[in-house]
């Protein structure tokens, strides 16, 4: 993978926005940096990251967002699968409403409704 030096910055603000426990883990000389960002991007839910790492990796070339997507569509297919079973499996329960509840937001530091 030849990085040039948009993507140092791309990677430096992809490391910027994990956690600290990934970001420990996120190293530029990584010679398996294209298989770290692929991992790192299944497992983020933030999805400005998920989008930096796909601009990433289509610049990195030799069809590392390929490999982004097919295994995307693995991981997508084996959770589908294992959803329905579920479904299968606690066919008849229903969730009642009063017992969801919405995740508060704040917006610096106030609290935003919706």
């Amino acid at each position: 993978m030849n990085i040039d030096r948009y993507m140092v910055n791309l990677f430096f603000e992809i490391k910027r926005n994990t956690s600290n426990e990934q970001q420990t883990k996120l190293k530029i000389s990584d010679p398996d940096l294209g298989h770290t960002m692929i991992a790192l991007y299944h497992c983020s839910d933030d999805e400005a990251n998920q989008r930096l790492i796909e601009v990433f990796l289509g610049r990195a070339g030799d069809g590392w967002l390929k490999k982004l997507h097919s295994q995307k569509q693995t991981l997508l297919s084996k959770f589908a699968t294992a959803n329905h079973r579920a479904e299968k499996h606690s066919k008849g329960d229903q969730i009642s409403s009063n017992s969801i509840t919405t995740k508060a937001r704040y917006y610096r530091g106030a609290l935003v409704e919706g």
